[in-house]
């Protein structure tokens, strides 16, 4: 520590470098889609919101692949769910990419995710947890509830 009480050094990374040869277990994209659902469900104020902010993640991921570099405003919420969403399609890719991914047949039908869907945008929360649960239960993720 310094001589005022501060802290004298912290670690600052290279945000110009990738980090490599990271071994990451497949598990962290179904947390990844656990956590950015919670977003969903719990912290958005209005989760009918989410279609406008993917048409931000769009123009996010446009903008960091371009060479115009253009910058899109995100608030906080939409700054960490854009933290959350791009990790989970980034172990989702190279999960894919080694052979890891491999489809399942389920049950739910696009019916019940539609309604879940209405069900969000209405904003009834309690409903809409309840109808989530029942999907995670079909899709075999019986200890989560969003």
């Amino acid at each position: 520590m310094s001589d005022k009480g501060l802290l004298s050094t912290r670690p600052v990374y290279d945000q110009t470098k990738p980090i490599k040869n990271i071994e990451i277990h497949p598990s962290y994209i179904r947390m990844l889609e656990s956590a950015f659902l919670y977003f969903v469900t719990e912290v958005l104020e209005n989760p009918a919101e989410i279609k406008e902010i993917f048409k931000k993640f769009d123009k996010t991921y446009k903008a960091i692949h371009s060479d115009k570099g253009e910058q899109v405003a995100l608030n906080p919420v939409e700054a960490h769910m854009w933290t959350i969403y791009s990790m989970m399609q980034l172990l989702r890719y190279k999960a894919k990419e080694q052979g890891l991914e491999k489809i399942e047949e389920t049950n739910v039908t696009q019916e019940e995710v539609s309604n879940w869907v209405k069900e969000i945008s209405k904003g009834d929360k309690s409903k809409a947890q309840e109808m989530l649960i029942e999907i995670n239960n079909k899709l075999g993720f019986k200890e989560e509830s969003s």
